[in-house]
């Protein structure tokens, strides 16, 4: 079988996926892909087809990111705690879900973090039941619809893994609560604890959200050196 052809999320409508600082995502449908080039890691070895499937996907949608982002077919490594391992000077996040594997990538000039999430929505009897796991005191008595639910799930683990390496601070669902999201994909989470000095408790990093071909997507971005000493326009 042969895989669908890799679509740049940046075409999503209303979504600035590829942005000045020269991000890039890509999807990519599983759908018993084989490439020979892509090697699965030994602890996989005897994994499930769908979790091998996922990985190599995953892979593949990060090589086409950092090509279209430098025009250099890398492939990143997995570290021993099997987060990715980006080329020098490049930062990124890959995720999978519903049948699809989305990859960001970014200049490390722009962006100290990224990450990315795609999930299938929760329905209705799912989402009674990780509530409470997912959301916080507070967001459980303002909104436990599955839509919510299944938003705030994706854009947590954004943040996680755009803070994760930098912060090496392992965090869970509650430790961050979303005190904003709007229709127009703009949203932003609050962190409820310490990941250390640059990073207390109490402080606010925006995210962006969309719906993609049914799944929810979302991102985070940790501005970079370049980005933060852009200085506003005059007025």
């Amino acid at each position: 079988m042969q895989p669908d052809a890799f679509l740049p999320v940046a075409e999503i409508q209303g979504w600035p996926w590829k942005d000045a600082s020269g991000s890039a995502v890509f999807s990519w449908r599983q759908v018993g892909y084989h490439d020979k080039s892509l090697r699965l890691p030994d602890r996989l070895g005897r994994a499930a087809a769908k979790r091998r499937n996922e990985y190599l996907a995953g892979r593949c949608a990060a090589r086409q990111s950092i090509r279209a982002l430098t025009g250099k077919s890398l492939i990143p490594d997995t570290d021993h705690d099997r987060a990715p391992i980006w080329p020098s000077g490049l930062v990124g996040s890959i995720s999978h879900g519903g049948g699809h594997a989305v990859a960001l990538v970014g200049k490390q000039i722009d962006y100290l973090g990224l990450g990315v999430d795609i999930e299938p929505p929760l329905d209705t009897r799912r989402a009674m039941k990780l509530a409470p796991q997912i959301l916080t005191d507070s967001e459980l008595r303002s909104d436990v619809s599955p839509e919510h639910v299944s938003r705030a799930f994706s854009a947590k683990e954004s943040l996680f893994k755009a803070l994760y390496p930098l912060t090496r601070v392992w965090f869970g669902f509650q430790d961050a609560v979303l005190v904003a999201c709007d229709e127009d994909g703009q949203g932003t989470l609050r962190l409820c604890r310490d990941l250390g000095s640059d990073w207390p408790r109490g402080r606010c990093l925006p995210f962006r959200h969309v719906r993609f071909r049914g799944a929810i997507l979302t991102r985070v971005d940790i501005p970079g050196p370049q980005a933060l000493s852009v200085a506003p326009p005059s007025t």
